[in-house]
């Protein structure tokens, strides 16, 4: 949090000191903006990258027998459903 507050003082003093208020609203705006943008995305890959699916989840016992995946081994099984 203290890395948090520090950023937001160094940013006050150096990127906003001197421009008028519109400018500062426009910079302040994009950078939040931005921000946000990350969180969203870094929030949307972990919830992408803990999604796991099984084969058998998504076949038939039909399918997975006519596909001959009924012979792997369970570590292949294990490699398969990644």
């Amino acid at each position: 949090m203290r890395v948090l507050s520090l950023a937001g003082r160094l940013f006050t003093v150096v990127i906003l000191q001197g421009r008028d208020m519109r400018t500062k609203l426009v910079i302040t705006t994009a950078l939040v903006t931005a921000t946000t943008l990350v969180a969203v995305a870094k929030t949307s890959l972990l919830a992408w990258q803990s999604q796991t699916v099984k084969i058998t989840e998504v076949m038939t016992v039909e399918e997975f027998r006519s596909a001959g995946l009924s012979k792997l081994t369970p570590e292949e099984m294990k490699q398969l459903d990644g």
